[in-house]
């Protein structure tokens, strides 16, 4: 289990991310500072006792003005990653306290990183390290401000975050620390403070509207900001993702259900657990990427795991690449750099799991009765049916034999019919009947039970062998039958034996399910098309970021839906802007949030207190955050008009319903 110590814990990001990082199995340090009053609102939904065994949180005494103290956790805690949230973080206030914003911001961030590399000297652990920077850093740079914008910080709080980015850059560069600065623009939320403009905003409309105040008083309405959403899809209701018993949709799901996924680290698939699910609305264009044996239909922000080829890198092909559906499209749409065989997807290589409860002999039989099988009502006999299998003598001898074999090691009685054709007929007993229902999840044989789809490579290789020498064909590696539910079986266990597969229905409405060779083990998309699509899409978060998903009978890997965890996780340490790409004045939240809440004529609610003015201010601030959606597939998912919205409402409720 990773340890994650996070300064600044009790802040509005700090809440989110202990709660992601639960949320993907950490056992999550929290350092707080020693105060009359606990400012622990944010997570104490989250707190346990730290009596009860499994706590996930844990919350000690520190401050970033103490080096001792943050030298004595590095050693308490042993962190695998080191997230510092911590700060004095409101600009305004910085020009009244610079030395205090100055010792905290970054001061603070050097003491965090001497911490880290002596700790990593003396233990030969390494540590990951975050550092929250800020667009704040950018100041009167004109916008956009991407990772290569010149800083030009106007106020104490910017300096101090300055100092912090080149501090944590400096000890990537020196000592190899896995350091990395996120340099995120304003981000948002219903937990934002209350003295940060947004909140002052939102939490002024809520009581005006409940009759409580008639005022709001701001500052500059003319200064313009990237307006974020903190914590920051998805495939249509028509996919499926694939489980540890088979191929499900969105009402099957549910948080804790183990999956079946790829890991990039491991190159490989590997089972996985559902952290979350996600079911939202959605109305726009969707992309679907089609090529043989793959479909995928996802929104525009939906993670793609891809490799492109490249001269430089060992066999010709990068590393594994994340990024959105909408970059990938653009990617494969320029014919002039590319043919459709320099990107490729995922394989389905390196399934590994348990051998289950059962002989081989039994699986071979379920699958042989699955092609090959038929249960008749039988009243008075056994369970009131009776099940018979049926296989030629004469065409297929050896399958016969292999039959006989498997029925006499089971002790299976049965007595043998043969017809014209040369086909004979095993027709179980009674007790035979009962033994082989005792396999079964109720009486369809036709199925492959879905306890039995979570076995081990070698044991799902024993079905699928029986069911294609019943109702397949070595020569064209093809399975057929008139039943789509068992074609799906026979899919799925395809899947996590390394097949990719393509299903065909011809038109005497027989299914064909063929297994694409293993040499040809990675997909490639050859068409892309948009289409409106205006309905329900879901996801889910899983740890590896990822999923096995079903469209239209076809299956491929893709990526799931969290930008600071995300930079920790990338190979190698950098610098990332995140933000929305577009801005909005404080006077058009101010509007937006009024119009939210009912209320016209905005403007005689609103009285300018040059207190609230900066000595020098910020006046327009932009991200370009292209570098983070090229490579781990971030982009914001949430609208400015949505954001504000949310956060109005959750404030009318807090007024209606105090806790």
């Amino acid at each position: 289990m990773k340890k994650a110590l996070i300064f600044g814990i009790t802040g509005q990001d700090g809440s989110y991310l202990v709660e992601l990082l639960i949320q993907k199995g950490y056992e999550v340090h929290g350092v707080i500072r020693r105060a009359s009053t606990f400012n622990t609102g944010r997570i104490d939904h989250l707190y346990q006792d730290p009596h009860v065994n499994g706590t996930k949180m844990s919350l000690h005494f520190g401050d970033l003005a103490d080096s001792s103290t943050i030298r004595k956790l590095m050693y308490q805690v042993q962190p695998d990653e080191i997230y510092n949230l911590g700060a004095q973080s409101h600009v305004r206030v910085s020009f009244d306290i610079p030395e205090y914003t100055a010792n905290i911001v970054g001061l603070g961030t050097l003491r965090l990183l001497e911490a880290i590399k002596d700790y990593e000297e003396a233990t030969s652990r390494k540590v990951k390290f975050y550092q929250a920077s800020s667009s704040e850093m950018f100041g009167a740079t004109p916008p956009p401000q991407n990772e290569k914008t010149a800083f030009y910080p106007r106020s104490p709080y910017g300096i101090a975050k300055t100092f912090a980015f080149y501090a944590t850059r400096n000890y990537r560069e020196a000592y190899g620390i896995f350091a990395v600065n996120g340099i995120l623009f304003n981000h948002e939320s219903p937990r934002r403070g209350e003295t940060f403009v947004t909140r002052k905003i939102t939490r002024g409309v809520a009581r005006i509207k409940a009759g409580l105040d008639k005022k709001i008083y701001l500052g500059n309405l003319e200064a313009r900001r990237d307006w974020g959403y903190a914590p920051e899809y998805c495939v249509d209701l028509d996919t499926h993702i694939l489980s540890d018993a088979g191929f499900k949709n969105y009402q099957e799901i549910k948080k804790g259900d183990s999956v079946i996924n790829f890991n990039l680290m491991k190159n490989k698939i590997e089972k996985d657990t559902i952290l979350k699910t996600h079911l939202l609305d959605f109305n726009g264009k969707m992309f679907v990427f089609n090529g043989r044996g793959v479909k995928i239909q996802c929104t525009p922000e939906h993670r793609i795991i891809y490799q492109h080829k490249s001269k430089q890198s060992k066999g010709g092909w990068s590393k594994w690449n994340v990024t959105t559906a909408e970059e990938f499209a653009s990617r494969l749409s320029d014919k002039t750099l590319r043919t459709k065989y320099d990107y490729r997807l995922p394989s389905l290589n390196g399934y590994v799991a348990s051998d289950l409860n059962i002989s081989d002999d039994e699986l071979a039989l379920i699958g042989y009765l699955a092609a090959e099988g038929c249960i008749k009502f039988a009243p008075g006999h056994g369970r009131g049916v009776t099940i018979s299998l049926s296989q030629s003598k004469s065409i297929n001898r050896s399958y016969y034999q292999d039959i006989k074999r498997i029925c006499r090691r089971l002790k299976l009685n049965y007595r043998e019919r043969m017809m014209q054709s040369g086909t004979v007929e095993f027709i179980f007993n009674a007790e035979a009947t009962r033994k082989t229902l005792d396999l079964y999840d109720g009486y369809n044989i036709h199925r492959i039970p879905e306890w039995i789809l979570s076995g081990s490579p070698r044991q799902l290789k024993i079905v699928l062998k029986s069911m294609m020498n019943g109702d397949g064909s070595w020569s064209s590696m093809t399975y057929v039958g008139k039943n789509l539910s068992l074609i799906s079986d026979f899919q799925i266990i395809a899947t996590k034996l390394g097949y990719r597969t393509t299903v065909h229905q011809r038109r005497s409405g027989i299914f064909e399910c063929t297994l694409i060779a293993k040499r040809k083990e990675y997909a490639y998309i050859t068409e892309i098309e948009t289409i409106p699509y205006r309905g329900k899409v879901w996801c889910v978060t899983t740890k590896n970021g990822s999923m096995i998903i079903r469209k239209d009978n076809n299956v491929s890997v893709i990526g799931n839906c969290e930008a600071m965890w995300k930079m920790m996780q990338q190979p190698e340490a950098d610098d990332y802007v995140i933000g929305t790409g577009e801005s909005h004045s404080v006077g058009e939240f101010v509007a937006e949030a009024f119009r939210v809440a009912g209320i016209n004529g905005w403007k005689s609610y609103i009285e300018i207190d040059p207190r609230y003015y900066r000595p020098t201010e910020v006046e327009h601030l932009v991200a370009d955050a292209r570098k983070a959606k090229e490579k781990f597939g971030w982009a914001p998912k949430t609208k400015f008009e949505d954001l504000v919205k949310m956060m109005v409402e959750a404030d009318i409720r807090a007024l209606q319903h105090p806790s």
